[in-house]
């Protein structure tokens, strides 16, 4: 289950981070939106994504920022989901 494999921490009773190696996020899309609501993560932050260019990857009043890997290829990469509530912009390369 999910919530095994998360490390949340809370930050001046404000902010909740949660970190996660997904090993593959798109099949864990559920688990993840329930985990976020049940816990009010605020900024959710994963690697091992798996995406490549075809993916598709949406959790409702979430930001998504993500890297592939450089090859293409479904495996490595990086995410971040952020609470579309908190003001974020992402920084161009």
């Amino acid at each position: 289950m999910i919530t095994t494999l998360i490390r949340s921490i809370k930050i001046d009773n404000f902010l909740r981070i949660s970190q996660w190696n997904a090993n593959g996020l798109q099949s864990h899309t559920e688990e993840i939106q329930l985990f976020l609501n049940q816990n009010c993560i605020d900024i959710f932050l994963t690697s091992e994504t798996h995406f490549t260019n075809k993916n598709y990857f949406c959790i409702p009043k979430y930001k998504l920022y993500y890297t592939n890997h450089p090859d293409g290829t479904a495996h490595g990469g990086t995410a971040t989901l952020t609470q579309e509530t908190i003001e974020n912009n992402e920084l161009l390369k």
